[in-house]
């Protein structure tokens, strides 16, 4: 089943060679995407890096090399 959504060659143990990172689409539409933005501008200066804008590459690429990473989920109240 996970062969649907990645490819064998994307499954392993990446090296992690940066601490932490948050990933941010533009979306400003619910309460929840600026929530996303308050929490996006409260730590990026804190992190080695940061993802903004739109579109979002594929996450794998991105996240790969930090060993920690802010997600702020979406979620419907």
């Amino acid at each position: 089943m996970v062969e649907l959504f990645l490819k064998k060659w994307l499954l392993k143990i990446y090296e992690k060679n940066k601490n932490s990172s948050i990933v941010c689409s533009s979306k400003l539409w619910t309460d929840g995407h600026h929530f996303r933005h308050k929490c996006f501008e409260m730590t990026k200066k804190l992190l080695d890096g940061y993802k903004y804008g739109d579109p979002v590459e594929q996450k794998l690429k991105w996240h790969k090399d930090y060993r920690y990473s802010i997600a702020v989920e979406n979620c419907f109240v």
